[in-house]
């Protein structure tokens, strides 16, 4: 699992292709998962924003913990793509 954590929006760490990353903002940190830069490359998806650091860190553990349960040994895109995003964001009760 790749993970990168940039200050701001610019995203020096290459947030857009790792499983999960977060990156700050003026209103809080916004975290993306399932990303991948190999050779099906795939941007990462929103899943939240404007979230405080501790939340952030919270959610992260949500993710991994999920990511261990529902993961098919594949990379974070790949199952984003299998189970969709609609349907995380459901399981792990994040409202819009």
């Amino acid at each position: 699992m790749k993970m990168g954590v940039s200050g701001y929006k610019i995203q020096c760490a290459e947030n857009c292709i790792k499983d999960i990353s977060l990156y700050g903002t003026q209103d809080g940190w916004t975290l993306m998962i399932g990303g991948n830069g190999s050779a099906r490359p795939r941007l990462a998806d929103i899943l939240l924003e404007d979230l405080s650091f501790e939340t952030a860190q919270a959610m992260v553990a949500r993710v991994i913990d999920y990511y261990t349960k529902y993961s098919k040994r594949e990379r974070m895109g790949r199952m984003v793509e299998r189970i969709g995003l609609d349907a995380i964001k459901s399981d792990l009760k994040i409202n819009g």
